[in-house]
């Protein structure tokens, strides 16, 4: 199942179109997002379920944690502002000065 998911990865590595196929599966994507491979959680953070972030936000990798921040959740933000990471918090603040420009 993991291979399968990776498969989604051009040669650089960028992702692409995982959304379609693994939303229709939400039973894997519960086994995936505790995967021991680190570009398999990223994945699984990419498509952006709660309850996947939910567990997520506190990833020991990097760049699990800045897909995570890509969401910008409000609940996430709070835990990730003072990530260790510095590319992280700097999502967080992307995130934010996104949402002070939306007009409301």
């Amino acid at each position: 199942m993991d291979r399968e998911l990776l498969a989604g990865f051009d040669e650089d590595g960028e992702t692409f179109e995982f959304a379609g196929p693994w939303l229709k599966r939400p039973a894997d994507l519960d086994k995936l997002v505790k995967s021991q491979n680190t570009r398999v959680r990223e994945v699984v953070a990419s498509i952006g379920r709660d309850k996947d972030l939910d567990v997520l936000v506190n990833d020991p990798e990097r760049d699990v944690r800045l897909q995570v921040a890509e969401w910008g959740r409000e609940k996430d933000v709070d835990v990730l502002v003072n990530d260790s990471d510095p590319c992280v918090r700097e999502e967080i603040a992307r995130q934010r000065r996104m949402q002070k420009d939306l007009p409301g």
